[in-house]
């Protein structure tokens, strides 16, 4: 709870920008205390603030990510769903 009640903390009450530089030091130091948050900025935050290039990369792999394991959860709900009820439920007796 301490991240979020920092940055919290950080954003003025009329809701101004902040500071990307203050925010990435924030990250980096929340991190020193936090695998959670470590795990965060080194997979997530670091890998999509970078250069175009690497950053452009990291979009196009997530959006496959997504993209893949949506279809996968679609087959899988129709594989095991009764054809024709919604979300699987079957309503017959």
């Amino acid at each position: 709870m301490g991240l979020l009640r920092e940055l919290q903390n950080r954003f003025p009450e009329r809701g101004g920008r902040r500071d990307h530089a203050a925010m990435m030091s924030d990250f980096a130091r929340n991190a020193l205390d936090s695998p959670g948050v470590a795990v965060l900025v080194s997979s997530l935050i670091e890998p999509l603030v970078g250069e175009q290039e690497r950053m452009h990369s990291v979009q196009s792999k997530y959006y496959e990510f997504v993209l893949e394991n949506t279809i996968a959860g679609l087959e899988h709900h129709l594989a095991h769903s009764a054809i024709g009820e919604p979300f699987g439920v079957d309503t017959r007796d």
